[in-house]
């Protein structure tokens, strides 16, 4: 077999084993539409047409390109030799090359095409999915979304102008576009950049989610304490304990410590409570006692550690520290919780004969009593 015929050969057989690959993953697409899981078969299906367009233009890019462009005429041109058409041929050999550039230019400009579309499909179907899902979402959240999509959308459209550019060759055109927009974008950022920080903190809020709007937040840095109210790309609304609405740039947020009140495992009750020093025998029994009824009580969370000690020798009192935690509560069941433990309290030193003192201070002054009586002074 001469060369003309082994090339031949080449290009039949790498083109068939480009066609099997093609045929297969073709096959295994419409496999996949037809799954049982729900979740596959769809995405399949919302991106059959996309898919199966790029894999087509693969298939045309990768069998044209893998081989050289003469030899897909070969067999015509050693016909053209034996009819004696060499030379013709050769003018036509000249616009067969030109022709194999422009084919690649066009091919490669379907392809980015193509595979743009597809990236704009997958983005659709990701917002149907998040807009058609049961999850519970504010309209803060949802607009928020829609803005990410929007601008995931143009960016694709972005990315695929300046690649189309340099497939055309319109290098010069795409680098001044591109370094236009760069000194723009380096005055904009300039003259914007607290407002661009406050856009950033608000993206950082939506995706790291510290707090969502209804949750009650504090600061130990800065005197933010309050309900959110609304999570905007600029600031966030805040209602205070005194009701009063508190504008944040979303930037401070990146800079301090944030406590999530609302998210909290369990509500703390911690207090100290002090008896007289003439109960200090019946300390024991208070603190037994406590902790016994504590135990007992249903919003207390018995796998925390939950206890009432002998605490402290006071200026007046002896004092007992009472430490418990209870199951998550909203703000008006956990100070009825308070009120509850510290009615038990009272009720058990009481029961126990012991009571609580009033601040007093008692003066040793019996040695100036006497010293006082002994020298008194003679009446006139």
């Amino acid at each position: 077999m001469n060369w003309t015929g082994s090339l031949f050969m080449y290009v039949l057989v790498l083109e068939a084993l480009l066609l099997l690959i093609f045929i297969t993953l073709c096959r295994g697409l419409r496999y996949l539409s037809q799954s049982k899981n729900l979740q596959i078969a769809k995405w399949v299906n919302a991106l059959w047409v996309p898919l199966i367009s790029v894999l087509t233009v693969s298939y045309l890019g990768l069998a044209i390109g893998a081989t050289p462009w003469h030899a897909h005429f070969t067999p015509l041109m050693t016909l053209s030799t034996a009819l004696g058409l060499g030379e013709r041929f050769g003018m036509s050999k000249a616009l067969l090359n030109t022709l194999s550039g422009t084919t690649e230019t066009f091919l490669a400009v379907l392809y980015t095409i193509l595979f743009s579309w597809l990236v704009l499909c997958s983005v659709k179907k990701f917002e149907s999915d998040f807009n058609t899902s049961e999850l519970t979402r504010t309209a803060e959240y949802q607009s928020a979304m829609e803005a990410l999509f929007l601008f995931a959308r143009a960016f694709v459209y972005i990315i695929s102008a300046f690649v189309l550019m340099q497939i055309l060759d319109l290098r010069h055109l795409a680098n001044s576009l591109f370094a236009t927009g760069a000194v723009g974008a380096l005055f904009v950022s300039f003259a914007a950049r607290d407002s661009i920080s406050n856009i950033f903190g608000g993206a950082m809020i939506l995706l790291d989610r510290p707090f969502k709007v209804g949750d009650y937040i504090s600061s130990p840095d800065r005197d933010i304490e309050g309900s959110v109210e609304r999570i905007g790309w600029r600031v966030t609304v805040v209602r205070t304990p005194a009701k009063r609405t508190k504008y944040i740039p979303n930037s401070l947020f990146s800079t301090v410590s944030i406590e999530n009140l609302t998210r909290m495992s369990n509500r703390r009750i911690h207090f100290h409570v002090g008896v007289r020093y003439c109960d200090l025998s019946k300390i024991h029994g208070i603190c037994q006692e406590i902790e016994k009824q504590i135990d007992e009580i249903e919003f207390v969370d018995k796998r925390c550690s939950n206890f009432c000690t002998f605490r402290s020798l006071g200026d007046f009192s002896v004092n007992m520290s009472v430490n418990l935690y209870t199951k998550p509560q909203s703000f008006r069941e956990y100070n009825k919780s308070i009120e509850t433990v510290l009615h038990l309290v009272v009720s058990i030193v009481r029961k126990h004969g012991a009571d609580f003192p009033f601040p007093t201070t008692t003066l040793d002054a019996d040695a100036l009593v006497a010293y006082l009586k002994k020298n008194q002074l003679p009446k006139k």
